[in-house]
């Protein structure tokens, strides 16, 4: 077959590649907290999907000069049944394996040259040594050969192949898309709350790390279910809803693990922010993230303004409104950063929470769909 017929599977082998290096980027992300990192390995995984999405439209737009590439190739190929060892070897192999003869029928063979591929197995079986066996009818209505051309059944095969590859590109499809809004919210996330990390224990911030995680999982698993279907591997399709279901009962983990932390979430927050509010002046960690903490969100100490004359320091003046009029108690923020930070937090796991509901319809929808067809390819190779 001409290189352009076996282009998109090739493409898709190749392209699963690439997303196997480009995944350690996201995972080198994750680990990091870097929202910069996630956000070019969500665009990364954008840039795979359209290609993907660009070598299914290029393989509709050529499947109109399929067949003629394939008659010519077939053609081709027959003229040098008898010159060339490994082109009588793939004749006899096709012949024998699909049960057909020539490219349209037995009448594409010379009589007294027709291989003994082109007989039914009973007929090849009495034929010693059968390379040296040519198929040959004594009466013109002997039932003694394959009756169908080779072409006919490669495009029965090819049809038949399209049809599942179709399928399951459209399946795999969700399955991307929803590994890239996995990773995106979680990176939205982490980046938002990233930066307040020295008051949030590190169980906070798990959540979203192990959602990226989980997204670059999924996407190079795609590629699992795309070259099992490309094989029509009843395995390898298995093993595709069988990830799905590992990857499902990770993210629903993580669900039940947050809402059972949830009542321990406020208490141990008040605690660090006030252990670190001790450190304010000795530690230049510490100074930074309440100073940024309180400008960013309008907050001041951990309930009040008034914790603050708990340490050995003057209120700082981050907490201060408006800097330009000076500090003093009228000016300060109002609100503690216990209760704003409390609200980022709560506002962030509403949208995780939803993304993930989501999400677990289109994985369970991929699940199933990957066992259907993988019983669809089991019943095809049984015929």
């Amino acid at each position: 077959m001409e290189g352009r017929i076996l282009a998109p599977p090739v493409v898709l082998i190749i392209v699963g590649a690439i997303v196997f290096i480009v995944a350690f980027l996201g995972c080198f992300g994750a680990i990091r907290e870097s929202y910069y990192l996630l956000m070019a390995f969500a665009m990364c995984l954008l840039i795979i999907f359209i290609i993907e999405l660009a070598v299914g439209i290029a393989a509709a737009v050529y499947k109109g000069d399929f067949e003629d590439v394939l008659k010519g190739t077939l053609k081709s190929s027959m003229d040098n049944y008898y010159g060339s060892k490994s082109d009588r070897l793939a004749w006899d192999n096709m012949q024998v394996k699909l049960e057909c003869c020539g490219v349209e029928g037995p009448t594409d063979w010379p009589d007294k040259q027709r291989p003994f591929s082109c007989c039914h197995k009973t007929e090849r079986l009495d034929a010693k040594p059968p390379e040296s066996f040519h198929c040959v009818q004594a009466e013109p209505g002997d039932d003694i050969l394959y009756s169908v051309g080779c072409f006919d059944k490669l495009q029965m095969k090819a049809d038949s192949s399209a049809k599942i590859l179709i399928g399951v590109g459209i399946g795999i499809a969700f399955v991307e898309i929803s590994g890239i809004g996995i990773i995106t919210a979680g990176a939205v996330v982490l980046a938002d709350v990233g930066e307040f990390n020295q008051f949030l224990e590190g169980r906070l911030l798990a959540g979203p790390i192990v959602l990226i995680v989980a997204g670059s999982i999924i996407f190079m698993i795609a590629f699992l279910g795309c070259f099992g279907a490309i094989r029509e591997s009843y395995g390898l399709l298995m093993a595709f809803a069988i990830c799905l279901v590992v990857i499902f009962i990770i993210e629903l983990a993580v669900g039940i693990a947050a809402a059972v932390f949830r009542n321990d979430f406020e208490e141990a927050l008040r605690n660090t922010l006030k252990s670190s509010m001790k450190s304010y002046g000795a530690n230049g960690s510490a100074k930074t993230s309440w100073d940024t903490a309180q400008t960013k969100l309008k907050c001041c100490g951990v309930d009040s303004s008034d914790d603050w004359k708990t340490v050995p320091l003057a209120v700082p003046p981050s907490c201060v409104k408006d800097p330009s009029k000076g500090g003093s108690g009228s000016f300060y923020y109002e609100v503690g950063c216990l209760t704003q930070l409390k609200t980022k937090v709560k506002d962030h796991a509403t949208l995780l929470i939803g993304v993930g509901i989501g999400i677990a319809f289109v994985q369970v929808a991929g699940i199933v769909f990957s066992c259907l067809l993988a019983g669809q390819v089991k019943r095809e190779g049984a015929k």
